[in-house]
């Protein structure tokens, strides 16, 4: 994680990233980028919040919101907020309001007002 400052509370088991930042998963070739975040070891959760980027390698796919949150042991991330979802390969782009992806399964599920969708990701 590429950061100029961040806050520990070892209390509470988290740290808090107040800047622009970059996470990388180099086992799963993702990776995020947002105006702030958090990693809560308590729960292993990160956090990501304002003008959140994530793109995935294979399948080559971009996901944009306002938040994401990853939660590290089942590997799901919800998106919110203003989401965008795409996978160039496949010519898709979705939009709504929230995005569930699973990344074991390799599905997205994007919904929002009156749409739901799911892509099975290949």
């Amino acid at each position: 994680m590429n950061t100029a400052e961040s806050f520990w509370d070892i209390a509470k088991q988290r740290i808090e990233l107040p800047q622009t930042l970059t996470a990388t998963d180099q086992e799963r070739g993702i990776s995020l980028q947002a105006a702030q975040g958090e990693v809560n070891f308590a729960d292993d959760r990160l956090v990501l919040t304002g003008e959140v980027a994530a793109r995935a390698l294979s399948p080559q796919a971009d996901i944009r919101a306002d938040r994401i949150e990853w939660a590290i042991p089942s590997q799901e991330v919800v998106a919110t907020g203003g989401v965008r979802y795409r996978q160039a390969e496949r010519d898709l782009e979705v939009a709504g309001e929230k995005a569930v992806a699973n990344l074991v399964a390799n599905t997205v599920q994007v919904t929002g007002a009156d749409v739901m969708t799911q892509v099975t990701l290949e």
